[in-house]
């Protein structure tokens, strides 16, 4: 972190326009890349638990979490990117007044967050979380609600992503919108099960879940979804995985 002016005022200006020009460089470095628009943004939690199912939550308490494992978002709007760096200047006012109170040593009340397997969805606190780290944290205290989902969470995050990207895809195919509800479901119907059932048949389940499974054909999704080249090279890669 750049040292401290010893005007906090000036150093939390600093702070945010730090964040945002982040922000933009990775927006530049996507597009350069041609990456789908989606890539840097903030996991939605409506989208992860439709997709795996709410099964029931528990209520946990006051925790110290890592930083690192805060992935995600219950809001709707996106003011912040999927690292926490903020996509606009609208929240400056706002991100500016909480930073500053916070390095004038002023109390600052923990997020709140649901949790999914191991990562973490802000219900409330994004700025804090955001200015946390800016500043370099490695932890902030949450209140943190467990959910626990019918499909097993481990790979969640991967398993988000590769929803948002077939979501990008079929809108761009379909030319019209869906909103989160929609694709969640078309996704579970038109891809996972037809996916997961033709791995069975292909004997490419091995001794983990089905979400695992799927998600290792995810990670050949450039190969085998969008040029549909089963190739041998491609399916023993598979098999390997699974033993």
């Amino acid at each position: 972190m750049p040292a401290e002016t010893g005007f906090p005022r000036a150093d939390v200006a600093d702070d945010f326009q730090r964040a945002r020009r982040h922000q933009v460089l990775a927006q530049l470095a996507q597009r350069l890349r041609r990456e789908p628009d989606d890539v840097n943004l903030i996991l939605p939690f409506d989208d992860v638990v439709a997709a795996l199912g709410l099964r029931g939550e528990h209520y946990l308490g006051l925790e110290s979490i890592k930083l690192d494992t805060v992935v995600g978002t219950v809001d709707s709007r996106r003011d912040f990117d999927r690292h926490f760096r903020p996509t606009s200047s609208r929240v400056r006012e706002r991100w500016e007044r909480l930073a500053l109170a916070q390095k004038r040593g002023e109390s600052i009340p923990p997020i709140d967050v649901y949790r999914i397997g191991d990562l973490h969805f802000v219900k409330d606190g994004h700025h804090r979380v955001s200015i946390a780290i800016a500043s370099g944290q490695d932890t902030i205290d949450a209140y943190v609600t467990d959910v626990q989902t019918l499909m097993p969470a481990t790979g969640i995050k991967e398993l988000g992503e590769a929803v948002e990207a077939w979501g990008y895809r079929y809108i761009q195919h379909a030319h019209r919108f869906f909103d989160r509800e929609e694709i969640a479901r078309l996704w579970y119907a038109e891809e996972f099960r037809p996916v997961v059932r033709m791995l069975r048949e292909a004997d490419l389940i091995g001794s983990g879940t089905d979400a695992e499974a799927y998600q290792r054909v995810a990670r050949e999704r450039y190969r085998l979804m969008r040029t549909h080249e089963w190739n041998d090279e491609v399916i023993e890669r598979l098999r390997r995985e699974i033993r």
